[in-house]
């Protein structure tokens, strides 16, 4: 930064490492300043939005990640990001989640993310039979998609169906060792006495 002060991505970098560090504040702080030398830019307007989202701030989040879209509203990946976020959160799930992410998979039924987000939407609004259907269609589409395999052992213990709850939550292991779904399904294991 000191080096090339008016340069977005040394920002930008300077953004994640802060994230790293779990130093939201000083992240945002990065990404903003990107953001006001590259204001067309969506890649910092999603991570400023990460960083509201993970300092518990959804209001500011949703409207952060709203302005990706806005500035590239073809890329699909935009939209997947704030349906996985009403999800995650459980924020604002059925007024805005659910329709976002019933649009998305009808526009690109054939996505394994958007039939994710759909299918967890559907869990989260206590909708078993329907989160199965399609969290199972995520899988078929893409098999080691691990927030699906971990999503559909969540549904399936809810359903008292303990062997395949297990084996999802062992195929989200095996697809995401080292990330976050790898890690829930662990933990999930361990907790249901099969780690």
């Amino acid at each position: 930064v000191a080096l090339d002060p008016q340069n977005p991505i040394v920002h930008y970098l300077a953004g994640l490492t802060w994230k790293h560090l779990n130093r939201m504040d000083d992240a945002r702080a990065e990404f903003e300043y990107a953001h006001d030398l590259d204001p067309n830019n969506p890649a910092f307007v999603v991570e400023i939005a990460e960083t509201h989202r993970l300092a518990g701030s959804p209001q500011w989040a949703e409207y952060w990640y709203q302005r990706a879209i806005l500035l590239s509203p073809d890329d699909l990946r935009f939209s997947i990001l704030l349906a996985q976020f009403y999800m995650d959160e459980n924020y604002r799930v059925e007024d805005s989640g659910l329709p976002l992410a019933q649009s998305l998979a009808s526009s690109s039924p054939d996505n394994a993310e958007v039939r994710d987000a759909l299918g967890w939407a559907y869990y989260q609004l206590n909708d078993n039979a329907r989160a199965a259907e399609h969290l199972a269609y995520a899988i078929k589409i893409n098999p080691s998609l691990a927030r699906a395999q971990y999503h559909l052992a969540v549904v399936y213990e809810e359903q008292a169906r303990l062997s395949d709850a297990l084996e999802h939550y062992r195929l989200a292991v095996q697809s995401d060792e080292d990330g976050l779904f790898g890690e829930l399904a662990r933990r999930a294991l361990e907790r249901l006495g099969s780690g």
